[in-house]
């Protein structure tokens, strides 16, 4: 689902969508119950029928932020096809999940900056850790004979760090790709040479 609020969701969901953008732009301690009920459009009292505190609402914009990229990545994961493919489509749908959505990706990046460790626990443990684990397993099974777990890790940051980084990168060299389809091709093509060449 879009960070950008719809007509047809319900009042919590609007409320959570809403807040995601407004804590993605200005962080958690910049952003107020009253802030986020005058974006959506009701009294900041009918907040509480919904959440219980602005911890719990900034809880339900992360996950509503994060659910769009989180479906992307399962429907490419659970595409047919042999590991090779799936790892093509999995590299595609993380590409298009963070380039497509940036809300999410700063609110990801404002966590990491700004939040605490029992914040960051539940966000690893709730949000993060079953995708996580399930890109893990195709990579294991693409590449048995190494760690699954880093290769993992290795390309969500690589696939975040150079979206992040999309502004700067023609100016640091003229021949790397500003196109996010064609970064997730090149970078798909290279992780394949990569973790084939590792397996000899």
């Amino acid at each position: 689902m879009s960070t950008q609020a719809a007509p047809d969701l319900s009042t919590r969901e609007r409320i959570a969508v809403t807040a995601a953008r407004l804590f993605s732009e200005h962080g958690f301690a910049g952003v107020s119950m009253r802030d986020i009920a005058e974006a959506v459009g009701v009294k900041a009292a009918s907040l509480y029928n919904h959440f219980d505190d602005k911890e719990s609402l900034y809880f339900a914009a992360l996950a509503q932020a994060f659910d769009h990229p989180i479906r992307l990545v399962d429907q490419a994961l659970q595409a047919p096809g042999t590991p090779r493919q799936r790892l093509t489509g999995l590299v595609t749908a993380l590409v298009e999940a963070v380039a497509g959505d940036p809300v999410s990706a700063r609110l990801l990046q404002r966590e990491l900056v700004d939040g605490g460790p029992g914040r960051m626990e539940r966000i690893a443990q709730e949000l993060m850790r079953p995708p996580f684990d399930r890109i893990k397993a195709v990579l294991s099974e693409l590449a048995p004979a190494l760690d699954g777990g880093r290769v993992a890790a290795y390309l969500i940051a690589t696939v975040h760090g150079y979206l992040s980084l999309l502004p700067l990168v023609p100016m640091l060299d003229s021949g790397l790709t500003t196109d996010p389809g064609q970064f997730a091709e090149d970078l798909s093509g290279e992780l394949l040479a990569w973790l084939a060449g590792r397996q000899r």
